[in-house]
């Protein structure tokens, strides 16, 4: 039985973490104005927002992946569960079935030594 573990769910929500943090440095590079006599130049601007790029995009695959994987262990774990109950539903009906089929054959078979017993007096 596939079971959801807590370090996956632990490593998804870091990733998730991690992916909205650079998404606000992203964002708060793309909207910072160049401003006069700083040091950073265009060249640099466009360095540290290509770096900043790869390293969302990377952190967005991490968490995609790992959301995939929960979300695939959560499938499995319904289906497994719904598995198991329609065993065991079936297992007590087919139980029940041949408890009551047993009742109604030792009835019939009292009713017929009964009536066996009024015939032979």
């Amino acid at each position: 039985m596939i079971q959801k573990r807590p370090d996956v769910c632990a490593k998804y929500l870091a990733a998730s973490r991690e992916t909205a943090s650079v998404a606000a440095q992203v964002n708060r590079l793309e909207s910072l104005k160049f401003q006069s006599g700083s040091s950073d130049t265009t060249e640099d601007r466009i360095r540290k927002l290509s770096e900043m790029y790869f390293q969302l995009r990377s952190s967005q695959e991490e968490s995609q992946k790992m959301a995939s994987f929960l979300n695939y262990s959560d499938t499995m774990l319904r289906t497994e569960l719904g598995i198991f109950h329609e065993y065991r539903a079936t297992s007590i009906n087919r139980t029940l079935n041949n408890y009551v089929d047993r009742q109604l054959t030792l009835e019939k078979d009292i009713m017929q030594a009964i009536q066996n017993c009024f015939l032979t007096i």
